[in-house]
Parts: C-alpha cells; sequence; structure tokens
C-alpha cells in the first residue's frame, strides 16, 4: 500500500499507515527507526514540526549515533526559530566528524540545516564541517537553489575570506555562482553573525533577483 500511496502522492494515508507500524512494532525492531524516521518526514513535509519534532527525539533516544536524524532535527528547529535548542545537534555533529565517526557519504562534509520555499524556488542550506583559520577561501553555509523540476540553478554561499580576516573587516563575504560566473554582495559576516541575519539577506538577494 505504501508504494501505491508515494505514487498517488497520498502522503496523509503513508503517514497513517506509519503510525499503525508505530502502534504495532517493537521498540527492539530494527523497522522501528525507519518507521520513526519517515514519521519525522511527513510531518516535517507538512508542516507539523511539532509532531516531527517527537519522532525524531524518540528516535534519537533509541539510536543517538543517528546522524542524518540530527540534521533533520536542526532543520525542524530553523524552521519553527528555536534557534536555542540548534546547538547541542550540531556539536553532536561536529564532534561525530573530527573522531571520523560519520561515515554516510552525505554527512561527510557537510549537513543540511534548512529547507524552505521562495519566490517558486525551493532552497536547501547546507553547513559544511570546515571551519577557523584558513590562508585559502572556502564555503561555510550554501543556500542551493532548486527549480520546480528539482534542478539546481545555483547557489548562494558565505565564502571564508582570508582578506576579510587580515584586514578586521569580518570572516565570511557573501557570494554566490551563477551561470559560470561568481558573484559578491559585499556583505560581511562574522561568527557572531546568526543564522537568521545572513537566511535574512539571501531571501532579500531571491527577491530582488525574481
Amino acid at each position: 500500500m505504501l508504494k501505491i500511496y508515494f505514487k498517488q502522492n497520498r502522503d496523509d494515508k503513508a503517514l497513517e499507515l506509519y503510525y499503525k507500524g508505530r502502534e504495532n512494532a517493537s521498540k527492539e525492531n530494527e523497522n522501528y527507526i525507519t518507521i520513526l524516521f519517515n514519521i519525522g518526514l511527513f510531518e516535517q513535509k507538512a508542516g507539523n514540526y511539532n509532531k516531527a519534532e517527537i519522532a525524531y527525539k524518540e528516535l534519537l533516544e533509541i539510536d543517538s549515533t543517528d546522524y542524518h536524524t540530527y540534521a533533520k532535527l536542526i532543520q525542524v528547529y530553523n524552521q519553527t526559530k528555536e534557534y536555542d535548542k540548534i546547538s547541542p545537534l550540531k556539536d553532536v555533529l561536529y564532534s561525530a566528524h573530527k573522531q571520523g565517526l560519520i561515515q554516510d557519504e552525505y554527512l561527510s562534509d557537510m549537513f543540511c540545516i534548512d529547507q524552505f520555499e521562495r519566490k517558486g524556488k525551493h532552497i536547501r542550506v547546507f553547513e559544511r564541517y570546515q571551519e577557523g583559520k584558513s590562508e585559502t577561501i572556502y564555503n561555510k553555509l550554501i543556500f542551493y537553489v532548486f527549480n520546480n523540476d528539482e534542478k539546481m540553478e545555483y547557489s548562494i554561499q558565505t565564502e571564508y575570506s582570508p582578506a576579510a580576516v587580515a584586514f578586521g573587516e569580518g570572516k565570511y563575504i557573501l557570494c554566490a555562482n551563477k551561470d559560470d560566473s561568481h558573484i559578491n554582495y559585499g556583505l560581511i559576516f562574522d561568527d557572531d553573525s546568526t543564522y537568521e541575519e545572513i537566511k535574512t539577506s539571501v531571501l532579500n538577494i531571491l527577491d530582488k533577483e525574481e
């Protein structure tokens, strides 16, 4: 039935089946974690962030090494603007990364911290583990912009700037890679800049470009 509901885009019916599965499955059953994760995904997709949070947190109580779920929970808290709950989750991911505990190739370099829609575009935001001083430029936060066909059109990112650091002007410059061009927006951020501040700047850019 799940395959049928997926083909029909009946997320509500698929979610009902997952809840029934949670009622009937033992917590010791390996499928229980999969059920919880999918409940979280569907509730999050529907905008039911509180229910998604409950599912993700229950999953982490069972398996504290499910690093993908930490990333999903971070997304939930960014979407609900409960920023104070995010730092402990990021600490787990950064620590696990430094210890070489993250084997998932999709989490090996960065993790998704937010997803949202803007002006008909779908934006996925990733945070890279790389941090600290560097002699070369590196990306820290990357906003990937997708069209309705799920094709990535361009990216807007905070780039670590050795020059800005040297002159004491900040740490990260907001730039974009678009149509084989590199764009510098002239906006500078540092470690004290919040994600909300950076996101607001990106949203303003998206609105102007549209």
